[in-house]
C-alpha cells in the first residue's frame, strides 16, 4: 500500500473534532482521496462522499465510516494522544475513517473488478446523532442499493470479525421527566410535597417496567442518567428533574415503554401528593443486518480471515445512527476485533493498530464480493 496507515490513523487522532466541527478531519479526508485519482465532495457540510466507479451504472454499494470524535479528555498515555483539550477518538472513529481510505485504495487499484461502483461515506456526527440523517437528507443513498459498516470491537482480539443477522444494536429513546410539587422549609415537610422523595420513588418504579411489565425474554434497559432538584440543605424544592434512556431491540416493545413511563410516573407522583410530565423521544430505531447480505460479507470475511476468526457477532444495547442507512436500503455492520482493553467512550480508550491492515482487507474483501 503506498498509503501509511499508521501515520493517517495518528494524524486524526492527535487532532480530533466533534460532531460538526469536523472541517479538519474532512480536509484531510478529501486530500487522501485526491491523491488516489478520485474526486470527493462535501456533503452535509463536514461530511465527505466518494465514488469509485464500476463497469456498469447499476445501483452502488456503499461503505461508510464515521468520522466525529467525543468530549473526552483524554488519558490513554500514547505518544500521538489528542492534542485538543476535552476532545479525543474514544470510539475509534479515527480507526474506522483511515480503514476506508485504505480500501479506497485497494478498490482503485482494482477498480477493472467492480462491475458495479461503490461509494464511500465519510459521515459527521454519529456521535451527535443526526449525522446519518442529515447526508440521508442530501442524497447519499441516491443510486445505492445497499450499504455496509463496520465498527471496532474491543472485546475482540485483532484479526477477528463477527457477523450477525437481524437486530445487532438497540433502538434508543430519550426521556425527561418533570416531577412538580409543593416547595418549602425542610424543617416542615407536611406543609409541602416534596419531589425530590417523589422523584426517587419514580426512579424505583421505572425499573419495575423491566422486571413486572416487560415480557422478560425482551432485552431492555431503562437507565437514569442525571436527577436535578433542589438549591439549599434546608429547602424542599418546587421541582425535580431527571433525564434517562431507553435501549431495546423491539420497536414496538419502545413504544410501548414511554406510555408505561407516563402512567408509572404519573401514579408513583401523584401518590406523594405531585405531578409527573413526562418528555419521551425516540431516537434511533435498531441496528438490523440483512441476512442475505450478512451471509455474504460473513463468508468474505472467511474467506481472507479463516473460518476460525469469523465469529456470531455479540448484541449490545448501544445505539448507531448506521440504523438509518438501513431504513433506505438494505445493510450489514459488523464488529472488527481491536483489541482492547477499554471499552468505548472510556478516557483511556486505545485500539491494536494491526485492527488497520486487518479492517482493509476484510472490508476490501466484502465489497469486491458484492460488487464484482
Amino acid at each position: 500500500m503506498a498509503l501509511d496507515l499508521c501515520a493517517i490513523r495518528r494524524d486524526l487522532h492527535q487532532y480530533p473534532e466533534v460532531a460538526h466541527q469536523e472541517y479538519r478531519t474532512a480536509g484531510v479526508i478529501e486530500k487522501t482521496l485526491q491523491t488516489l485519482g478520485l474526486y470527493p465532495r462535501r456533503m452535509a457540510e463536514t461530511g465527505v462522499v466518494c465514488d469509485i466507479p464500476g463497469r456498469t451504472s447499476e445501483p452502488m454499494l456503499a461503505l461508510r465510516a464515521d468520522i466525529d470524535a467525543l468530549p473526552i479528555q483524554e488519558q490513554s498515555g500514547v505518544e500521538f494522544a489528542s492534542r485538543t483539550p476535552g476532545v479525543m477518538h474514544a470510539c475509534g472513529h479515527d480507526v474506522h475513517t483511515t480503514i476506508l481510505l485504505g480500501v479506497a485504495e485497494q478498490l482503485v487499484q482494482r477498480q477493472n473488478e467492480l462491475r458495479r461502483g461503490v461509494r464511500l461515506i465519510f459521515q459527521p456526527a454519529e456521535e451527535g446523532t443526526t449525522g446519518a440523517r442529515e447526508m440521508i437528507a442530501a442524497g447519499v443513498l441516491d443510486n445505492v442499493a445497499s450499504i455496509v459498516g463496520l465498527h471496532n470491537y474491543p472485546l475482540l482480539p485483532v484479526g477477528k470479525a463477527a457477523f450477525r443477522v437481524g437486530p445487532l444494536m438497540a433502538a434508543s429513546s430519550r426521556f425527561q421527566i418533570t416531577i412538580t410539587g409543593k416547595g418549602g422549609h425542610a424543617a416542615s415537610p407536611h406543609l409541602s410535597a416534596d419531589p425530590i422523595v417523589a422523584g426517587a420513588a419514580v426512579v424505583g418504579g421505572l425499573q419495575h417496567l423491566v422486571s413486572r411489565v416487560a415480557h422478560p425474554l425482551e432485552p431492555l434497559v431503562v437507565t437514569v442518567g442525571s436527577f436535578q432538584a433542589g438549591s439549599a440543605f434546608n429547602i424542599i424544592p418546587e421541582t425535580a428533574e431527571m433525564q434517562g434512556t431507553v435501549r431495546c431491540y423491539s420497536t414496538e416493545l419502545r413504544r410501548n415503554v414511554g406510555q408505561w413511563m407516563t402512567e408509572t410516573a404519573g401514579c408513583i407522583a401523584a401518590g406523594y401528593r405531585c405531578q409527573a410530565q413526562v418528555e419521551y423521544t425516540e431516537m434511533m430505531p435498531p441496528v438490523r443486518n440483512d441476512p442475505e447480505l450478512t451471509q455474504q460479507a460473513r463468508q468474505a470475511a472467511v474467506d481472507v480471515l479463516g473460518e476460525k476468526n469469523v465469529g456470531e457477532a455479540e448484541q449490545v444495547l448501544a445505539a448507531e445512527d448506521f440504523a438509518l442507512y438501513q431504513q433506505v436500503v438494505p445493510g450489514c455492520f459488523f464488529w472488527l476485533g481491536s483489541g482492547g482493553p477499554y471499552h468505548w467512550h472510556h478516557p483511556a480508550f486505545t485500539v491494536d493498530e494491526e485492527v488497520l491492515p486487518t479492517g482493509v482487507k476484510t472490508l476490501t474483501a466484502i465489497a469486491l464480493e458484492l460488487v464484482s
